[in-house]
């Protein structure tokens, strides 16, 4: 259907590098520190699809230096989460909460947020 409208469109399948081991993401040490480096050659599976991840040098040196346990997730399922955050993309109209000109917001109005219009809020910060 994409392709029909004009889109570019390419199925991927995911496959991972050659591991030495799959550990499950919940025997992982919540303590980074615990982690043995040869977790760079093993694929973790995610708790919440089994699909297995990798972890990178780079990001394991990370999780280190900060502290942060080992992520349990596939890198799409964090991914998926960090969009469910987000807030919608609907726009709805609602006014300013300083002059009450009718504005446009991604806020429902019952929300706790303070939401100005355009000039107000540039008054506000400079």
């Amino acid at each position: 259907e994409a392709t029909s409208k004009g889109f570019q469109w390419k199925d991927t399948i995911e496959e991972m590098e050659k591991s030495d081991r799959i550990i499950d993401a919940e025997k992982l040490p919540d303590a980074t520190s615990d982690i043995p480096d040869d977790i760079l050659n093993w694929g973790i599976r995610c708790q919440l699809s089994g699909r297995p991840f990798k972890i990178l040098k780079k990001e394991l040196d990370f999780y280190r230096t900060q502290k942060i346990p080992i992520p349990r997730l596939h890198p799409d399922e964090r991914f998926r989460k960090r969009m469910a955050l987000r807030n919608p993309r609907i726009l709805r109209s609602r006014t300013c909460m300083k002059c009450q000109k009718p504005i446009e917001s991604t806020y429902e109005e019952s929300r706790p947020e303070t939401v100005y219009c355009e000039e107000c809020y540039l008054s506000e910060v400079y």
